[in-house]
């Protein structure tokens, strides 16, 4: 049971992409939250708990990001 053809489909504990966060560049240009050399930052929770943060400076062809994150239960802060 649970072999090659049973139907049961094996799933990874990996994170992927889709289960990440992702930045709305559309979202934060109609903000005008990506004007050239001005720095800006985004936070979000689980619950009531900071989980992570991103600063980022916008400049006319790039994003240069800084950010932080935690797992859920976890205390230390990585980058």
């Amino acid at each position: 049971m649970g072999g090659r053809g049973s139907g049961y489909r094996w799933r990874s504990q990996r994170a992927t992409c889709e289960a990440s966060k992702r930045i709305d560049l559309m979202f934060l240009r109609k903000q005008g939250w990506l004007q050239p050399g001005r720095q800006y930052s985004l936070n979000w929770k689980r619950g009531d708990n900071p989980a992570g943060n991103i600063s980022y400076i916008a400049n006319a062809c790039h994003m240069q990001l800084d950010y932080r994150c935690r797992n859920a239960g976890e205390t230390e802060w990585q980058a």
